[in-house]
């Protein structure tokens, strides 16, 4: 059972909606262990989104080369932010590792692959799904990738936020 509660400064209080089930299943004394989690917003989700569609199409034409659409920079961003799932091979020899890079970069796009000698890397980006990610973390890589992204396109994160937040009239 999920249960929403507000932390008072001293105490957790559960919203009055959820006293009731609480009631049927708790009584005075029991103890339950709490995990904390924030939730993402949809604003925010929202805003994200907004500033990488504004980073792509903001991209100088020989870094927008380098990726399909919007999504496809958004795992790179999310990758080089260091949200990413690392898998490494070790081939037999370096021209194996150059074919395993070659095939596994042609069935997955939005991954990174790096070969070294014959080690054969590659990143994926995490899942930001409000299910697999929790609010603060969702935040952090927010702010991450806002500042890799506003790199790119040589601007202020602080401006690029204002200028999507603005637009988007968030």
């Amino acid at each position: 059972m999920n249960i929403v509660c507000g932390w008072t400064g001293e105490a957790f209080m559960p919203l009055n909606r959820d006293l009731p089930a609480i009631r049927e299943i708790l009584h005075p004394g029991d103890r339950v262990l709490i995990e904390v989690s924030f939730p993402q917003s949809y604003k925010k989700r929202g805003l994200f989104h907004a500033m990488i569609a504004e980073i792509y199409a903001s991209l100088p034409e020989h870094l927008a080369k380098g990726f399909r659409n919007a999504d496809h920079l958004r795992h790179h961003l999310t990758i080089r932010a260091g949200y990413a799932v690392e898998n490494q091979t070790i081939c037999m020899s370096k021209a194996e590792a150059r074919r395993l890079a070659s095939a596994i970069s042609r069935d997955d796009r939005d991954s990174i692959i790096e070969v070294k000698d014959k080690i054969v890397t590659k990143w994926t980006a995490m899942s930001t799904s409000s299910h697999r990610m929790s609010g603060r973390t969702f935040s952090e890589l927010v702010d991450k990738v806002l500042s890799l992204g506003s790199e790119m396109i040589g601007v202020a994160p602080e401006e690029l936020r204002r200028h999507t937040e603005r637009d988007a009239h968030v």
